[in-house]
């Protein structure tokens, strides 16, 4: 990564918060997002600007600190002790851009057992490919947010991707069927995580 400076791209002051930060960063993506220009040369720039300004968002959240002398006791989140709830948006963020060791390990940091913490779980481990433990940890996240609708609508998108080939008991009726499932699985994976895995 190029040494820039993260705080002049996103256009915060240094010491500037998680939430300026992530509003800083939704408008200058919006400012420059593919199919605003149409002229061949501006829609260039604007990607190499999209490539800095994504950069400069993972330095502020954390990811890269090294590429920033004296960064490290500016940086909000995690390395700033701003709590749990930036935490959950950094490893949102991380699920997204498909970092899920790194998504792991900040997830690792704060308390285990809550709802989100399931949620999120099981969203990486789905991401994984290891389906049943990831439907069992959101399973178990509405278990305990039943009124939250973002986990009722990821456990509803499950089960209609992993359970019209089995019977009523839940066990699958053959092992083609179990073929069958991580095929249809599979088509199901991007569809999902572009509903699930949002910013908030």
């Amino acid at each position: 990564m190029s040494k820039i400076d993260p705080f002049k791209v996103l256009g915060v002051n240094r010491g500037a918060s998680y939430q300026e930060i992530q509003k800083a960063y939704n408008e200058m993506i919006n400012k420059y997002r593919s199919g605003k220009y149409t002229d061949t040369v501006l829609q260039e720039v604007a990607q190499q600007k999209l490539q800095e300004i994504e950069q400069a968002y993972l330095v502020l959240i954390g990811r890269d600190a090294d590429d920033v002398p004296g960064l490290e006791d500016e940086l909000p989140g995690e390395r700033a002790g701003d709590g749990e709830a930036n935490a959950y948006q950094q490893v949102r963020r991380l699920i997204q851009l498909g970092r899920l060791d790194q998504a792991e390990a900040i997830l690792a940091g704060v308390k285990a057992g809550t709802a989100q913490w399931h949620y999120l779980t099981g969203l990486i481990l789905w991401k994984r490919g290891w389906y049943s433990e990831g439907r069992s940890h959101i399973q178990q996240a509405v278990d305990m947010a039943p009124e939250n609708r973002e986990y009722n609508e990821t456990l509803a998108r499950i089960m209609r991707a992993y359970y019209p080939f089995h019977n009523i008991t839940g066990f699958p009726k053959s092992s083609a069927f179990d073929l069958y499932n991580c095929r249809a699985l599979l088509h199901c994976y991007d569809f999902l995580f572009k509903c699930t895995c949002r910013d908030k």
